[in-house]
C-alpha cells in the first residue's frame, strides 16, 4: 500500500529552493500512476470523486473506521477461535455479562453460556464454518439471572486465520415487551370473557370501557355514555363514594330489553402512575340478581302464604280442640250421673233387681265406662294438640311404672284369656321422666295390644340399653303390614274403617303415646309383620333433653 503524501510535505526544490520542474514531473507521473493502480485494485485504497476532485483513502483510514463502527455498535460483535475461544469482543458484551472486557478475551464462548443452552451454541460452531447459523440463547451474569440474547455466527476466513464472526442482540426489553404484551392479551381475554360485567370509568362517571358481560347487561351503547345514564342520578358518586366500606351495592336499571333489572355493584379505584388521569379511573363490577330479586320477591309471597295457611290452621286446630274440651266435658257429665245411677240400681236403692235387669244394667254402666274412656283420650288429646300439657320432671323407677301398666290391663287379659308376661331388670332402674306419661304411654301400647290380639300372649319386657333403658310391648295379634306402620300414630287412624270392624276406638291411643314420648325424649319403633303379631319399642334416656 501507498501511503498519500500529506498536505504539509513541500514539494522538491532545487538550488535554493526554486521548484525543480523534473522533480515535480516525475512525481505527477508517480501519483498518476498510483491513481490507476488504485483504480484497477492494484493496491489497498479507494478513490472517491466528491466536489473538490477524486480522494484517496487507504487501508489505515478504512480499517480505523470499520473499528470505530464495531465499537459503536448496539450489538455485541466477536470474533472466535475454531475451538470457540473468544478472541476480540467489542465494547458491548462485557458489561452484558457483568464482566470485565479483559475477562471476557480468552474465555470460551460456551462457557458463558446456560447450562441448558451449551447443546444448541456448540452445535451453531461446529456448523459455523460452514453456513451461517444462529438461534437464541441465554448469557449467565455475575449477578442476576440470565441475559435472553439472539445469537448470529457466520465463518471468518482471511490469508493467515480461519474462525467466526459472532454478533449477539440483547433480547431483554423485547422480552420484557413481550410478556407485558403477552399478559395485557390474557388480561383482555380475561376481562373479555369474566362472568362479571366490568367497567372502566373515569373521575367524573364516563364509562371507558366495558367488556362482553357488561354489554350485555347494558346495552351495546355503554361505552360512551355516563354511569348515571345507565343506572340512575347519583348511583356514580355513591359508588365512589362507599368503596371503602364492605360489601356490594343493589342498583336497580332497565335492561336492553326495556324491562327492569338489578345488579350487585362494587367499585375500586384504579391504582396509577401520579397525574397519568386526572380525577383517576374506577372499575366496578356488576353482577345481574334480577332472578334473586324476583326469587326472593316470590319466596317472600310464599312465605307469607304459608304464614297465613299455617295461622288459618292452627286457629283451625285450636278451634276443634275447643270443641273437643266442650262436647267431651259436656257429655262426661252426663255420663257420669247415667254410672252413678246404675249404680243406685245395682245396689237396689229403687228395689230389689230380677237378674235379668241386674245384667242390662251391668251392661248399660260397663258402656258408660267404655265411653268415657274414649271421651278421657279425646280431652288428652285435646291438651297435647293446644300445648297445655306440663311435665313433671322427678325421679322414676320402671320398674313401678312397668308393673302399674300391667296391673291396669290384666282384668282385659284375663277376659280375653291371653297371657300376660312381664319381665324386669333385677336391679332398680331410676330415670328421670314424668311418671304419669311414662305410664300412660305403655298403658296406651298394652291396651292397643290387647285390642288386636285375639288369642296367644302379651309380653311386657324392661331391659338396660346404653344410654338409658328399653321397653318391649310384644303381642302375637294380626299384625301390621309395613305401609301403615308410621299411620297408626297419626290422630284418629283406624286401619279397619268399615262399620263392620271389631275392635272400636277413637284411634287417638298411639297418637297420644308417640306425643307423650317426644315431649319426654322417648322415641318408639315398630317392628311388625301379618300375621305374626307386632312389638313397639319404647327408647327412655336417663333424663329427658333441656327444652329449647
Amino acid at each position: 500500500m501507498i501511503p498519500p503524501r500529506t498536505a504539509s510535505e513541500p514539494p522538491p526544490t532545487r538550488y535554493g529552493g526554486k521548484p525543480d520542474l523534473a522533480g515535480l514531473l516525475a512525481r505527477l507521473e508517480e501519483a498518476e500512476e498510483t491513481l490507476r493502480a488504485i483504480r484497477q485494485g492494484e493496491v489497498d485504497a479507494v478513490v472517491v470523486n466528491g466536489p473538490e476532485g477524486p480522494r484517496t483513502y487507504t487501508l489505515v483510514t478504512a480499517d480505523h473506521s470499520y473499528r470505530t463502527l464495531v465499537e459503536q455498535m448496539r450489538e455485541g460483535a466477536l470474533t472466535l477461535s475454531r475451538e470457540g475461544v473468544i478472541l476480540y469482543s467489542n465494547g458491548r458484551l462485557a458489561p452484558l455479562l457483568g464482566l470485565d472486557r479483559d475477562a471476557v478475551i480468552g474465555h470460551p464462548l460456551a462457557e458463558l453460556v446456560a447450562p441448558d443452552d451449551r447443546e444448541l451454541i456448540d452445535t451453531l460452531i461446529r456448523r459455523g464454518y460452514g453456513e451461517e447459523g444462529g438461534g437464541e440463547i441465554r448469557f449467565l451474569r455475575t449477578v442476576g439471572d440470565p441475559v435472553p440474547v439472539q445469537i448470529s455466527l457466520s465463518p471468518l476466513e482471511t490469508g493467515v486465520f480461519r474462525g467466526l464472526c459472532a454478533i449477539v442482540t440483547d433480547l431483554t426489553e423485547q422480552k420484557v415487551r413481550e410478556q407485558a404484551a403477552a399478559e395485557e392479551r390474557l388480561t383482555d381475554a380475561i376481562l373479555e370473557y369474566a362472568g362479571t360485567a366490568i367497567l372502566l370509568c373515569d373521575g367524573r362517571g364516563h364509562i371507558l370501557r366495558a367488556n362482553r358481560r357488561a354489554l350485555e347487561l347494558c346495552g351495546e351503547d355503554t361505552c360512551g355514555r355516563d354511569f348515571d345514564d345507565a343506572f340512575r342520578a347519583g348511583a356514580f358518586q355513591a359508588l365512589t363514594a362507599a368503596s371503602a366500606a364492605p360489601g356490594p351495592r343493589d342498583l336497580g336499571h332497565t335492561r336492553p330489553d326495556g324491562s327492569p333489572g338489578f345488579v350487585l355493584a362494587g367499585a375500586r379505584p384504579l391504582v396509577e402512575a401520579a397525574g397519568a388521569h386526572p380525577g383517576g379511573r374506577w372499575v366496578i363490577t356488576l353482577s345481574d340478581i334480577t332472578e334473586r330479586k324476583a326469587a326472593e320477591a316470590e319466596r317472600a309471597r310464599l312465605l307469607e302464604a304459608e304464614r297465613e295457611a299455617r295461622s288459618q290452621a292452627e286457629a283451625a286446630n285450636l278451634a276443634k280442640a275447643r270443641f273437643l274440651a266442650v262436647i267431651s266435658h259436656e257429655l262426661r257429665t252426663p255420663l257420669n250421673a247415667v254410672m252413678g245411677y246404675a249404680d243406685l240400681l245395682l245396689e237396689g236403692v229403687g228395689g230389689q233387681l230380677a237378674r235379668a235387669q241386674e245384667e242390662h244394667v251391668t251392661r248399660v254402666k260397663s258402656s258408660a265406662w267404655h265411653l268415657l274412656g274414649l271421651i278421657e283420650e279425646i280431652l288428652t288429646y285435646s291438651r297435647v294438640e293446644a300445648g297445655r300439657h306440663s311435665v313433671r320432671i322427678q325421679p322414676v323407677d320402671l320398674r313401678s311404672i312397668v308393673g302399674d301398666a300391667a296391673e291396669l290391663v290384666e282384668t282385659q287379659t284375663r277376659e280375653k284369656g291371653l297371657d300376660l308376661q312381664v319381665v324386669t331388670t333385677p336391679a332398680p332402674a331410676y330415670v328421670e321422666s314424668d311418671p304419669g306419661k311414662l305410664r300412660q304411654i305403655l298403658l296406651n301400647l298394652l291396651a292397643n295390644a290387647v285390642k288386636f290380639t285375639d288369642h296367644g300372649r302379651i309380653a311386657l319386657q324392661l331391659e338396660r340399653a346404653e344410654p338409658g333403658y328399653r321397653v318391649h310391648v310384644r303381642d302375637s295379634g294380626q299384625g301390621i303390614p309395613t305401609r301403615d306402620q308410621q299411620r297408626i300414630f297419626e290422630p284418629f287412624t283406624q286401619l279397619d274403617q268399615s262399620t263392620t270392624r271389631v275392635s272400636g276406638g277413637t284411634g287417638l291411643g298411639l297418637a297420644i303415646a308417640r306425643s307423650f314420648a317426644e315431649l319426654l325424649g322417648c322415641t318408639i319403633q315398630i317392628e311388625s309383620r301379618p300375621g305374626e303379631g307386632s312389638t313397639f319399642t319404647v327408647a327412655i334416656p336417663l333424663a329427658p333433653p333441656q327444652p329449647e
